[in-house]
């Protein structure tokens, strides 16, 4: 299929319960009558009921997967399990539920969880094969009339990768101010800019403008290592197909081990994620190592440009997704 630019991952709100309730009915309709009688087929509707649903959203992580403003998949992580993962018919095979999927493990990482769990129904089976989920056993339910539903029980060790990237939040502040000042302070010295002659410069970043970006809908992302702080980045969407990379910042302690070009992925996969179509970057424009190394993720220059208020010329780079 082709890379669909507009399809969009986010948290669940209580306005989508009809839908996820349409989805689920639709998607039981259209794939599960080769493998389940009427019965279990029914059984599985009446099991997501809607107050289900709206528990679960609130005692766990659920999120929505949505094109042109309708829901077409959704998927929920409670502790160590992972349900009602549901994509549209019309979309599967298409690679929506590994988006799904991914989103809940990344989810379970970050809360660091090792194993995570599933009840995987028979035509679903073949789809968590194939993204490493092992099975531990074929069991079934009783159902009226001495009918059953058969499923599996699966699960799969994460990476235990120590290296982590979260979503930050207002609790983090002064961790984010730390992290920013601190990996543009070599950049600062290097130009002669203090707080006099560039104080908008990042080096100088104050919490008022931190809180101010998170006002406005601005994303921040943390980069751990073994729960120490390395490097942050953040994510502006600026307008419905562009998103603004902004403060990729890395501790000069923990540079040379890759952090900034997974920060830097972590991004775009965000951004393609809240349907962006591309991804713009302001940066010093004489810094030309590391204009050369954004070049290596696709980006271009796209102008530069002098503000009165800054000691040196902004360069503008793009990419398209």
């Amino acid at each position: 299929m082709r890379r669909q630019d507009d399809i969009q991952i986010r948290t669940f709100k209580e306005r989508d319960l009809a839908a996820i309730r349409n989805l689920i009915d639709e998607t039981v309709n259209a794939c599960y009558s080769d493998d389940y009688c009427a019965e279990a087929m029914q059984f599985f509707k009446e099991w997501h009921d809607s107050q289900k649903i709206l528990n679960h959203a609130k005692e766990g992580y659920t999120i929505i997967l949505e094109k042109n403003n309708q829901v077409i998949g959704t998927g929920t992580i409670i502790g160590t399990e992972v349900v009602r993962v549901f994509v549209s018919p019309v979309f599967q095979k298409h690679g929506c539920g590994r988006l799904i999927m991914n989103e809940l493990e990344e989810k379970a990482v970050s809360k660091g969880i090792k194993v995570i769990k599933l009840d995987a129904s028979m035509p679903s089976k073949k789809f968590y094969d194939s993204l490493g989920y092992v099975t531990l056993e074929k069991t079934f339910l009783e159902l009226e009339s001495s009918k059953r539903l058969d499923y599996y029980k699966m699960e799969k060790t994460l990476n235990a990768n120590p290296v982590i990237i979260r979503r930050a939040d207002e609790n983090d502040l002064d961790v984010l101010i730390s992290i920013i000042r601190n990996s543009f302070h070599d950049v600062a010295k290097r130009y002669e800019l203090t707080i006099e002659n560039c104080p908008k410069y990042v080096a100088f970043y104050t919490k008022n403008r931190l809180i101010s970006d998170f006002e406005r809908g601005m994303r921040y992302y943390i980069l751990q290592e073994d729960h120490k702080f390395c490097g942050c980045a953040a994510l502006e969407k600026a307008k419905p197909d562009v998103c603004y990379l902004e403060r990729l910042a890395v501790l000069p302690e923990h540079r040379k081990k890759g952090y900034g070009k997974m920060l830097v992925t972590h991004i775009l996969k965000q951004a393609y994620r809240l349907g962006a179509k591309r991804v713009e970057l302001a940066m010093i424009s004489k810094e030309r190592k590391l204009k050369s190394w954004y070049k290596k993720f696709g980006f271009a220059q796209k102008r530069t440009k002098k503000f009165d208020h800054l000691p040196f010329i902004v360069a503008f780079l793009y990419k398209d997704l």
